[in-house]
């Protein structure tokens, strides 16, 4: 039984990724419990050989061998991330610690270091948009220039609440709050419109967010390592399917509007997991 699992797995991989998945972890399992129960059979050694040999195929697992990006050692001395963002060929990390932003192409080149002291006023999170870089901090939200300067781009308002992440998407900013608001401030021709609630009536997401990202809708990752995806301020329904191993202790989530995928941290695991929008399993890299 174990061996036409698998058999039926290869047979079913081009066909119906699912199936073939699903074939797959059966004869697996089957496989796992004739050898703990201690069965010496030369056909049980090739089919665990096998299914070792195919798991990259069936199940989408990668070995993915780290490489070092960029050593931040060599940019400044005490750099210490708490948040990168991307978008396109730019990346920024926020160094909460000496508030600054560090810019870097996917290149690995064009460093440079913004901001920095009392100019970004205890930052608490960073955006990038079409080389536009925003710091949310006590001061608002302020915009770097590549030259050093700063600029406010939003002004602190108490009607915000408690926001924790800035983003940006489609030349708008975003705030999300830790009491599961999102606020839009539509791009105008001076700068920022007012503020607009972008939930709809009734819709929240939940309490003290971990992390979001945008692809015309809004993905958030809450504690529990639970996902929730957002259109036009109404909540769609998504689940994560095919994973072998649930999610412990997600970190973080990625995509933007010229992915196909969803791509999570799942920190305890050592992995990221690349999922289809559907929310069907796609790789894991571990």
């Amino acid at each position: 039984e174990a061996e036409k699992s698998f058999e039926d797995a290869l047979v079913q991989e081009p066909i119906n990724t699912g199936a073939a998945k699903e074939l797959f972890i059966k004869s697996r399992d089957l496989t796992l419990v004739l050898i703990e129960e201690g069965i010496k059979d030369n056909r049980l050694i090739e089919l665990e050989a096998k299914l070792k040999e195919s798991e990259g195929l069936l199940l989408g697992i990668v070995d993915a061998a780290p490489k070092v990006f960029l050593d931040l050692a060599l940019i400044r001395e005490g750099l210490s991330p708490k948040e990168l963002v991307l978008d396109q060929d730019k990346m920024a990390l926020l160094d909460q610690s000496g508030s600054r932003v560090v810019t870097v192409s996917t290149e690995g080149t064009g460093t440079v270091v913004l901001g920095g002291g009392e100019k970004l006023g205890g930052a608490k999170g960073v955006a990038v948009y079409s080389s536009r870089v925003f710091v949310l901090s006590e001061k608002g939200v302020l915009e770097l220039s590549s030259s050093g300067g700063v600029s406010t781009a939003l002004e602190p308002d108490a009607e915000w609440g408690s926001p924790i992440k800035v983003g940006a998407f489609g030349s708008n900013l975003y705030l999300m709050t830790d009491a599961g608001e999102i606020w839009r401030f539509p791009s105008t021709n001076k700068g920022f419109a007012a503020k607009q609630k972008w939930l709809g009536p009734g819709v929240t997401i939940p309490a003290s967010p971990l992390d979001w990202s945008m692809d015309g809708s809004i993905w958030v990752l809450s504690i529990g390592s639970k996902i929730q995806k957002y259109t036009r301020g109404a909540p769609n329904s998504f689940s994560v399917k095919g994973l072998d191993v649930s999610f412990s202790e997600a970190r973080a989530i990625y995509t933007d509007e010229t992915l196909t995928s969803l791509f999570v941290l799942d920190a305890k695991n050592a992995r990221v997991v690349e999922l289809e929008k559907t929310g069907d399993l796609k790789n894991e890299y571990r």
